[in-house]
């Protein structure tokens, strides 16, 4: 009996191995491999950014049964801004992260052209944005992406929200009411030349500190997409918002190319296809959310200021000039070139 039992036991396992041994993908014939993806992010969960990267997860863990498995982390949990995400992407760290286009500037001096889409009331609206960025010369500025960090490439472009001036103790309307006052904005310097040509003097606080720094009073004015106010809950610290819409947040998807190339090529086709359905998606969470995030604001007691046609154009005259002024870090040609193809777009 026991010798049976033996037998038994031998012929288990060795059918056991038989059956591992011949698990595959259902493709190529190879063993089943599992490709890990961990995607970073400084927001919080609640932000459209996560949101999307959750739908994001499920399309591609659905689309290659399971062979991609996804792990995201939010709240700086990994990276304390758009800088050291990139960083870690480039790194094959983590294999992708949500960054700012205008932080694109900061990595490479080559990549300074990507300030062109947060010149001062260079787009009218998101359409306009997403002809230039859409175009062979929107795609070309992407391409060049991988050609400067080595090993990252820009994989989708979508709309944030419009850009909105909060501000703590007073509503601002013109210029002159911004003069003076301490006023938190993105790092690149086209934001810093934007802010001081209307009078504000810039403030150097990290994006992770800026609730308690608003909260203290180290903070009069803050320009940023309207959306951050909600997700990260700046509409406690600051009672003002003045939908000043000079640009948009325009976000880029940055992607490992070497976690990339070792991918199977039917995952490299599945992942593409998945890119694009969530490209879509966020570029619908911003038009949606635009209006969703002023109509929160006001709900949490925020007053709205919108501008009358005379406000607007001061707004435009006092930063007329930023545009020469990032003239040799964007490239002339680049400037012009974005401009000719808004025109081309307007008179379609």
């Amino acid at each position: 009996m026991k010798k049976f039992l033996a037998v038994l036991l031998i012929l288990t396992m060795l059918l056991s191995l038989i059956l591992t041994g011949c698990s595959t993908n259902g493709n190529d014939g190879d063993t089943q491999e599992v490709y890990p993806m961990k995607i970073a992010h400084v927001l919080a969960v609640t932000d459209d950014v996560h949101l999307g990267f959750l739908e994001l997860e499920k399309m591609l863990e659905e689309r290659s049964d399971g062979r991609i498995q996804v792990e995201i982390y939010p709240n700086a949990s990994l990276s304390s801004g758009d800088e050291e995400s990139a960083e870690l992407v480039n790194s094959d760290s983590i294999q992708m992260a949500c960054i700012g286009c205008f932080s694109l500037a900061n990595l490479n001096k080559k990549l300074g052209e990507f300030s062109v889409l947060d010149l001062p009331f260079m787009f009218k609206n998101d359409e306009e944005y997403y002809a230039f960025v859409d175009s062979e010369y929107g795609k070309a500025m992407l391409n060049d992406v991988l050609e400067a960090t080595g090993n990252t490439w820009a994989a989708t472009t979508y709309i944030r929200s419009w850009h909105s001036l909060t501000s703590t103790k007073v509503p601002i309307y013109t210029p002159a009411d911004l003069k003076g006052k301490t006023t938190l904005c993105q790092s690149p310097v086209v934001f810093k030349n934007i802010v001081e040509s209307w009078g504000g003097n810039v403030a150097t606080v990290a994006f992770s500190e800026a609730y308690t720094a608003m909260q203290q009073g180290a903070i009069d004015a803050h320009l940023r997409p309207i959306n951050l106010s909600i997700s990260q809950r700046f509409y406690e610290v600051q009672k003002y918002a003045t939908l000043i819409n000079q640009g948009a947040m325009v976000n880029t998807t940055l992607v490992s190319d070497s976690w990339f190339q070792a991918l199977p090529e039917d995952l490299q086709g599945i992942f593409m296809d998945c890119l694009t359905d969530y490209e879509q998606i966020m570029r619908d969470f911003g038009t949606t959310r635009q209006a969703e995030s002023i109509q929160q604001m006001a709900d949490k007691g925020v007053t709205i200021i919108e501008l009358s046609d005379e406000q607007r154009q001061l707004w435009m005259d006092a930063s007329s000039g930023v545009s020469a002024k990032m003239a040799d870090t964007i490239g002339q040609d680049v400037i012009d070139a974005t401009k000719d193809i808004l025109t081309k777009y307007r008179e379609e």
